[in-house]
Parts: structure tokens; C-alpha cells; sequence
């Protein structure tokens, strides 16, 4: 979804807040203990980045072990990949400083023995940039609610990469590229065994990432060319 920003600048490119993606990976151990990292895309800047996060007690900025998050989980270690869309990137702004700090989370899910799946909700402090990620998770954990995967995090995002430009001078020159990224994908979620790859869900939103980022090389495209 595309949303307008109130007073901007009429002399320049109209500004907007744009959808993103991400692909991650999570390793998860005992209560409120994580750390991670994700690929995430900027299609309202056309830009990539790579980042890695952790909310681990005593480790954050605020010198507070809550900070790390709330989970059912007692004992254990998880390992989760995930796969998401993000809503709210500014037109004006850096996927660096845009993702990077602090955001917040939560999560609900369905435990097996060895196998989770379920969702995670974020936002930034500030709330305009969220976004929804579906995960699935390997590994063994003592939990009170042994059906359920419950977890309330705050973490911290640092980049670790230097940034992927696929726009210059006003044009998304570098399409074809950044439609090819996408498809590599830095997680192998979900394998599906005995189903064809385009069934896979993994393969069902990296292609409907590809799509989003065809139609906001468009609006890009379109918005920066009325004022050249």
C-alpha cells in the first residue's frame, strides 16, 4: 500500500511511504533470548540491505533485561526462518537509518515436538513503519503451553552491509538485478517436500515481492520523471 505524507515538498518528487520485504533467519534460546538476521528490501527508495538484530538481556541500549522479550518458552533453542512484507518505508528517506534501532514484536504460533509455525507482528516506536512475517522453526523447548508459541520482544537492528542501490538519477535502472535477488532469497523457507517449487510458500511470496517491486518501479519511475 501506498500512503501520501502530509506537507511535503511541492517543488520536488511527491513524497509517499512505500511496502517492503524480508527474508530472515532466528535462533531463538531460552526466555527472551534472540538474535538474528534478515535481507530487507526498501521499494520505496529501491534499495537492499542486509541487517542483523538481537534483543538479548543486559545487552541492548536500555540496560534492561525485559528488553530482550517474553516467551513462553522456558528452557530450549530454536532455530525459525521467516519470510515478510513491510509497510510505511518513506520515499524521502534511507533503509539504513529507516530500519536500523529499535522495534517491537510479537508473535503467536503452534508448537509441535520439534516443529513451530505462525506470525510475527513489528513496529517501530514510532509505529509507521510495521510489517507481518509468517516463520516456521525447528528445535526443543520446555514451555507451559505446549501447544502455543507465544513471545513480546524488543529488539535492536544494526546494519551489516553496505546498501544495494537499484535507482539512479531518478530511474530504477537496476530491475531486472533486484527481481533477481529476490529469487535467490536468503532463506530456503519453507521447504515443502513432494510439492513443485512454485508451491512452496516461500516461492508464493517472493513472488508476490517481485510483483510489488515491478509496480513501485513504476510509481517511482513516474513520480521522480515529473520533476526532471
Amino acid at each position: 500500500m501506498i500512503e501520501g505524507i502530509p506537507g511535503c515538498d511541492l517543488e520536488g518528487p511527491v513524497l509517499y511511504r512505500g511496502p517492503g520485504y524480508l527474508e530472515g533467519k532466528v535462533i531463538a534460546a531460552a526466555v527472551g533470548r534472540e538474535g538474528g538476521e534478515e535481507e530487507v528490501y526498501d521499494f520505496a527508495t529501491m534499495q537492499k540491505t542486509w541487517f542483523k538484530y538481537d534483543g538479548f538481556p543486559g545487552l541492548n541500549k536500555k540496560d534492561d533485561w525485559l528488553t530482550g522479550g517474553l516467551s513462553d518458552g522456558v528452557v530450549g533453542v530454536n532455530y525459525m526462518e521467516y519470510i515478510g512484507t513491510i509497510q510505511g518505508f518513506p520515499s524521502s528517506g534511507d533503509i539504513v537509518l529507516d530500519y536500523s534501532g529499535e522495534f517491537n514484536s510479537f508473535s503467536v504460533g503452534l508448537d509441535g515436538v520439534i516443529v513451530s509455525g505462525g506470525f510475527v507482528d513489528f513496529w517501530s516506536p514510532d509505529g509507521k513503519i510495521r510489517g507481518r512475517n509468517w516463520y516456521i522453526g525447528a528445535g526443543l523447548s520446555l514451555d507451559p503451553l505446549p501447544l502455543a508459541d507465544v513471545d513480546r520482544s524488543r529488539v535492536f537492528y544494526e546494519a551489516t552491509t553496505r546498501t544495494e542501490d537499484y535507482a539512479h538519477n531518478g530511474r530504477v535502472d537496476r530491475l531486472q538485478q533486484l527481481l533477481t535477488d529476490i529469487s535467490d532469497g536468503n532463506s530456503i523457507f519453507p521447504i515443502t517436500p513432494g510439492y513443485d517449487s512454485k508451491y512452496r510458500f516461500g516461492e508464493y511470496q517472493r513472488a508476490n515481492a517481485r510483483q510489488t517491486a515491478i509496480r513501485m518501479a513504476k510509481v517511482y519511475d513516474e513520480i521522480h520523471s515529473a520533476y526532471e
